[in-house]
């Protein structure tokens, strides 16, 4: 053996042996202080911080997504609304494939906030009168966006059954009954501000003359920017002045014609919400038209009747029959046509009770012609006296008329409503007049033999 190799083995074997023993002794002393202290290996492990366990949780998150960001048409401005979106939108809500013939779009504030569309058709539907006293004119209610009932009644009364539309309120109570919702106090404000809107938009349809104050003003506005140089004003001012003319023509007359078809379709209406309606009656006769003596080819209203009256003329004169032609040959009205009064002829079977509830209009009293009590109207002395000479010179024939018919009639008289016709025979002052009798008769539930009394 290598003495070399010997020697390098021997001394490796010592350093194993030095590191061996250093081990040991670390060991013994940590022993040691363990026995001291009084803790054990498996006191040590349970002291050791314990890793957290972690635990998988599935949580489902929901993202909503608006696919319709529009406003209700009626939350919205007016402004910002074209005539095209409420004709769109009464068709969807209404199913009428014709556009409205007026509409209104407002706000309520006050005691009670809502906001409201009101429609007027252009069409009256087939079953416009079919139980008329059975139900109610209904409206679609929402609150606040969501809809209570599709014809709620009770808002605007039964005369205006004929227009459509909706109404949103923040003030009602959502979570209330169909009964006890007709109860509440609200509903009653809400009805009368939604009757005055719907007055208002029937007025504005029928007041043509509203548009030739618009125009008037902006004659004046136009006058302000004309060129000073006079020779072309002179010729420019004639061609705008006869442009403005027909235009203005023109509108007055699709104005007219468009009232026209508003009064053909619900006229009636009109007449049965003067009869009921004794708050409303007066904006009511308003609006209402009636064939006249002065044009029978053409409405006219009491305002224009009132315009063109006699001066001291006091009285408001019609008469009730079945057609305008008959009434015009009617001797009942000779007279007042002589003298140049005018007269209302009116052929609808309602219109006599529309006029027995309205009686008044701007202070002037509305006289059937076709009564006992009416008298011609005379300032001339000398006709008063001729006609109580006449009175007292046929005093003796009409006493033996009322004597002879005394169980038909009731008395007899000289009268000068007369022109070429020798006698008339008129209803009593409070009696009914001819064709309203003609009318009762023809009821299905009257007696045959009820008489005029």
């Amino acid at each position: 053996m290598n003495p070399s190799t010997s020697l390098g083995l021997t001394r490796l074997s010592e350093a194993v042996s030095d590191s061996g023993f250093d081990e040991e002794e670390k060991k013994d002393e940590e022993e040691k202080k363990d026995e001291e202290t009084g803790e054990t290996p498996e006191k040590k492990e349970e002291e050791k911080p314990k890793e957290p366990k972690m635990k998988t949780i599935t949580e489902t998150v929901w993202d909503w997504e608006l696919l319709n960001d529009n406003k209700a048409i009626w939350l919205r401005n007016r402004e910002d609304i074209e005539e095209a979106d409420y004709h769109k939108f009464y068709k969807s809500f209404t199913k009428d494939y014709d556009d409205p013939l007026a509409y209104t779009h407002f706000a309520a504030e006050g005691e009670v906030e809502f906001k409201s569309i009101l429609f007027i058709p252009k069409h009256a539907p087939s079953d416009l009168f079919e139980n008329y006293y059975g139900k109610s004119a209904s409206l679609k209610l929402y609150v606040r966006r969501v809809l209570i009932n599709e014809k709620f009644e009770d808002l605007i009364p039964r005369y205006m059954n004929f227009i459509k539309g909706i109404v949103d309120s923040d003030d009602l109570p959502l979570n209330v009954s169909r009964e006890s919702l007709q109860q509440l106090k609200m509903l009653k404000v809400m009805g009368r501000k939604l009757v005055r809107k719907a007055l208002e938009l029937i007025t504005k349809l029928a007041e043509y003359k509203s548009l030739d104050e618009d125009e008037e003003e902006e004659e004046e506005e136009e006058d302000d920017e004309e060129t000073t140089d006079e020779t072309k004003k002179k010729t420019t001012e004639d061609e705008s002045d006869e442009e403005k003319e027909k235009e203005k023509e023109k509108k007055k007359q699709a104005a007219i014609e468009k009232y026209n078809t508003f009064w053909k379709e619900f006229g009636k209406n009109i007449k049965l919400g003067i009869i009921e309606d004794a708050a409303n009656r007066n904006k009511l006769a308003k609006v209402a038209r009636w064939h006249s003596s002065h044009n029978i080819s053409a409405w006219t209203s009491l305002d224009d009747y009132i315009s063109r009256k006699k001066e001291g003329q006091d009285s408001i004169y019609y008469i009730g029959g079945e057609d305008k032609e008959t009434l015009m040959k009617t001797p009942a009205i000779q007279g007042l046509l002589k003298k140049g009064y005018e007269v209302l002829l009116l052929d609808d079977p309602i219109d006599e009770y529309c006029m027995q509830h309205l009686t008044e209009y701007e202070k002037m009293k509305l006289v059937n012609t076709a009564k006992g009590d009416f008298k011609l109207p005379t300032d001339d002395e000398l006709e008063k006296k001729k006609l109580k000479k006449l009175r007292k010179m046929y005093e003796p024939l009409t006493k033996w008329w009322r004597t002879a018919l005394k169980d038909h009639i009731e008395s007899v008289e000289i009268s000068s409503r007369l022109v070429e016709d020798p006698a008339l025979v008129v209803a009593s002052e409070h009696g009914y007049s001819p064709y309203m009798e003609k009318i009762s008769r023809a009821q299905a539930y009257a007696s045959a033999e009820k008489q005029n009394p």
